[in-house]
């Protein structure tokens, strides 16, 4: 065998396991929380968004901006 088809070789095994290590974390799921656990994101291996858990008392209609941040803080440390 000369050193390029072992160079190939090597190349596709490479490739293998690479799209194994995908699969696999593209399987996980992490999760992470804001405002002492009152708002949870998820995002899978990918980094997606996966869900959104807000708890029903941070949920205040003349303060949506801090709904909002405390979304935004979860989604960023799930990811």
């Amino acid at each position: 065998m000369t050193d390029m088809q072992k160079l190939m070789q090597m190349g596709k095994q490479l490739q293998a396991r690479m799209a194994e290590f995908q699969d696999g974390l593209s399987a996980r799921e992490i999760s992470a929380s804001s405002g002492g656990g009152m708002v949870t994101a998820t995002v899978d291996g990918k980094g997606v968004v996966t869900s959104v858990v807000i708890e029903p008392t941070v949920v205040d209609p003349r303060d949506v901006e801090m709904l909002e941040d405390l979304v935004l803080a979860a989604i960023t440390e799930a990811q």
